[in-house]
């Protein structure tokens, strides 16, 4: 196994105007908060997908030791960071 070094990709999401008055009324009503778990899955899928594609670019095959650090909503964004150890898996 070959090792590239640590590769990530940070996501920055913002809901919007829209999505702040709809999620400001599910506060107050309770329930699930649809625009901000839309919203956080965006962001998750979009770390993910680009943190592979830079370990890809290394030469790498696979990432292991993969996290995710999510930022709270402040007014309506969301931050996610994903990051892992890029590596060159070969068959045995």
């Amino acid at each position: 196994m070959r090792d590239f070094g640590v590769v990530h990709f940070l996501s920055l999401r913002a809901v919007g105007v829209a999505g702040e008055a709809i999620g400001a009324m599910q506060t107050l009503m309770g329930g699930k908060l649809s625009a901000y778990s839309d919203l956080y899955e965006s962001a998750l899928k979009e770390s993910f997908d680009k943190m592979s594609e830079r370990a890809g670019r290394t030469g790498a095959n696979a990432v292991i030791g993969v996290r995710w650090e999510g930022q709270g909503f402040i007014t309506g964004a969301i931050g996610v960071n994903c990051y892992g150890t890029a590596v060159l898996v070969e068959p045995l």
